[in-house]
């Protein structure tokens, strides 16, 4: 029996019928955002190495751990960027706006070989959507690098208008619309029920509500800092020394 048998074979078991006509795909783009990772990590240390006068105010920097959270940042930027313009066309594909539940795309099947499976591809490209916020969260550590090289007025400008944008973003996109959307795919699931094996709707119920939960908890945290920020949280009382 040869691989690709074994592998199709799987799918089929795994009643992932689809998988085995893109698997190539997935394969490819998890290489291409390996290859992401690694190469700008070493940009990143050439950058370090040609800026070693202007970066003394923060060695920090150049550490170890800050390369890992720019590579970090480049190849989930990559991917925030890929998700939601690519997923734009996919909200409008007659095939799965009529059916959300079994509807299949060719494109689509293509735009999720790099993040997602080939089910219920109306509301991947749904939920990839909160990519959106994504954008501004990886763009906080792209402008503390930029720091030494614009003034601290710039810098704060810039900043305090990507804030802003990170926070209407992921309010909107998470908190209003991700739970809106994970009742409709759940009221889908149901009245496909017949159809849908229960360990599947039981799945995306338990993960779906988990990340729901998961977002508002973010959220809390976000506007939390924000009122520090604009001096607006009641400042802690100092604790009172017994004698």
């Amino acid at each position: 029996m040869t691989s690709n048998t074994l592998i199709q074979s799987a799918c089929y078991a795994l009643n992932l019928s689809l998988l085995p006509e893109f698997l190539s795909r997935v394969i490819s783009c998890a290489i291409m955002f390996q290859s992401v990772f690694v190469v700008s990590g070493m940009l990143y240390s050439l950058f370090i190495e040609a800026n070693s006068d202007k970066l003394k105010q923060d060695p920090s920097l150049g550490s170890k751990y800050s390369i890992y959270k720019f590579k970090m940042a480049v190849v989930s930027q990559i991917h925030a960027i890929y998700a939601v313009l690519f997923c734009i066309p996919i909200l409008f594909e007659k095939n799965l706006v009529n059916d959300r539940v079994f509807g299949i795309s060719q494109y689509a099947m293509k735009v999720y070989g790099v993040s997602l499976g080939p089910s219920l591809q109306y509301y991947g490209a749904v939920f990839l959507m909160f990519e959106v916020s994504t954008i501004f969260l990886n763009n906080k550590k792209f402008i503390s690098i930029a720091k030494p090289f614009f003034s601290p007025k710039n810098i704060t400008y810039v900043s305090t208008a990507n804030d802003l944008l990170f926070l209407i973003s992921f309010f909107i996109v998470r908190i209003v619309l991700g739970p809106y959307f994970s009742y409709n795919v759940f009221a889908d699931l149901f009245d496909a029920k017949a159809s849908v094996p229960n360990w599947i709707i039981g799945f995306y119920f338990s993960t779906n509500f988990t990340l729901n939960c998961l977002n508002f908890f973010w959220f809390y945290k976000i506007i939390n800092i924000a009122a520090k920020k604009l001096g607006l949280s009641k400042p802690s009382k100092p604790a009172v020394k017994s004698e």
